[in-house]
Parts: structure tokens; C-alpha cells; sequence
């Protein structure tokens, strides 16, 4: 099934705007999307970072990159799939498209190795991928019946044992502890009264204004955190929301400060336990 995915590629150039290859299937009937992000860089960090830092500098429409998960429109990724296919072909760029592949979806770029060609972030858009991007992730605003199904701390353990618990929890599961339930337990606590609509509509405002100001490399990181915070905003996560902007740092807040994002400011300010 993965070989009749339609291939969707950026070309990776240090200034201008992003430009892409596109290439149909070699076999009917098609059966999806995949998107490539090449670079020279040899880890998936690495890659991400670059690719984060080229998409802030030279913004492509259908994509929103953050060091997590990024927002593809579908529908805009397929126009530029025409529109490249027929700067590379004499036939006609119209392409079949199976009916589910259409909206915006929220999904973590694969880090993919091969014999013949260098390591890349891939997005692959089959049926199952879109189905599960486009499903609603679990919330955490229920602090009365959380359902922990995985852990994960410190040396980045994971678990599948799932544990029912309420209240204000500590550690839970074999080898836990309480540094995995801060942020939890923060939002429970300061801000989990919070519009998360005009909170991401902020984030929102606050991203925009960060990337004009951006020019270090800790600028760039802060702005990725914002983006991810938004997204998170987006879906009703406070735990998640907190935690990226407690990455964002000092400078998100100065400037949330300074254009009067007094929701996203006020939010920030307790996720760096600013009284």
C-alpha cells in the first residue's frame, strides 16, 4: 500500500521560499499522500529543528511545524501536488484522490532511514493516518476520573498499564514518580478556569509577533513552544498547554506582555510559577 502513495517533497534551500517535487504513484488505485522533508542532517532532532526554523522564516500556507506535532492541511498539500506535478509533466496534473483524504489533520513527522536515499522526516497519509489524526485526543480537565495509560519520566520509560485514580495524585505505576504529574496538577490548580478558545486565539496573536522578532537560535525554540502550546490550547489540553509554555520562557511572556495578550501572559506566567 505504500508504494501507491502519491510523494509530495520539499526541496531544501537555506533562503527563499520552500519549494516542492511532486511525483503520482506507480500503481492504481491511489491510496494517499506522502510528504517528505529532506535535509543533510543525520539525527531526527536535528531535522526537526531545521525544518522548524526554515518554515517560521519562509511559512508554507498548509503547513503549521511544531517540534511535536505539526497541522497539515490536506486540501492545500494536494493543490501544491497539482500545481508541481504539472510544472514537471505534459500530461494533465489532475490526480485521484480517495475521499478520505481531505481536512487538516495534526500528526508527528516519521523519521525515516533507507539504503537508497539520506535519513527524512515523512508524513504518510494513508487512510488509517488520517483516521487517527483526525480523532479527538484524550482530555485531561476530568481531574475526578483520570485514566493514566502511559508514563513517562526521566530516563523516558514507557508503560501501557493503565490506572484509574482521582484527587490530586502523586506517582502512580511501577517505577513512577511525581515529576511526570506537574503540570497536571498546576492546571488543576492556577488556571484551569481558562477560556482555552481566547486563550489559542492569543498564542495565536503572540506566535505571529514572536516570529517578526525572532533572531537567536533560543528565539526560534521559544517560538516552536508557542506553536505547540496553541495546538494544545486548541484541544482543550491544559496539562500540555503548560508545559510548552514553560519552554517558551521569559521572552514569550515579555512580549505577550507588551501587545496585550493578557490571557496568553497570564497563562505563561503560571506555567513559569510567577506570582
Amino acid at each position: 500500500m505504500i508504494r501507491n502513495l502519491h510523494m509530495l517533497m520539499a526541496l531544501p534551500s537555506e533562503n527563499g521560499a520552500i519549494t516542492f517535487a511532486a511525483k503520482r504513484a506507480e500503481f492504481i488505485p491511489i491510496e494517499g499522500l506522502r510528504i517528505y522533508f529532506p535535509s543533510n542532517h543525520q539525527t531526527r532532532l536535528e531535522k526537526v529543528e531545521y525544518w522548524l526554523k526554515r518554515l517560521h522564516r519562509d511559512p508554507v500556507d498548509w503547513i503549521r511545524p511544531s517540534e511535536e506535532a505539526w497541522i497539515l492541511d490536506i486540501d492545500g498539500a494536494k493543490i501544491q501536488f497539482s500545481s508541481e506535478l504539472a510544472k514537471s509533466y505534459p500530461y494533465s496534473s489532475d490526480a485521484s484522490w480517495p475521499r478520505w483524504l481531505h481536512g487538516s489533520v495534526v500528526i508527528s513527522p516519521e523519521f525515516e532511514a533507507g539504503k537508497d536515499f539520506a535519513p527524512r522526516l515523512a508524513f504518510l497519509l494513508t487512510e488509517l493516518a488520517v483516521s487517527k489524526a483526525k480523532a479527538p485526543s484524550p482530555q485531561l480537565n476530568n481531574m475526578a476520573g483520570m485514566v493514566i495509560n502511559h508514563f513517562i519520566a526521566g530516563d523516558y520509560h514507557m508503560s501501557s498499564d493503565q490506572y484509574h485514580v482521582s484527587g490530586q495524585v502523586g506517582a502512580v505505576g511501577p517505577n513512577a514518580n511525581a515529576e511526570g504529574n506537574t503540570f497536571i496538577q498546576q492546571w488543576a490548580q492556577s488556571t484551569s478556569n481558562v477560556d482555552f478558545q481566547s486563550l489559542a486565539s492569543e498564542l495565536a496573536l503572540l506566535r505571529a509577533e514572536l516570529r517578526k522578532e525572532a533572531q537567536e537560535i533560543e528565539h526560534d525554540q521559544a517560538l516552536a513552544s508557542v506553536a505547540s502550546a496553541e495546538l494544545a490550547a486548541k484541544q482543550n489540553d491544559g496539562p500540555t498547554t503548560l508545559k510548552h509554555l514553560k519552554s517558551a520562557g521569559k521572552w514569550a511572556l515579555d512580549t505577550a506582555t507588551k501587545i496585550g495578550t493578557t490571557v496568553a501572559a497570564k497563562a505563561i506566567q503560571n506555567a513559569l510559577g510567577i506570582p
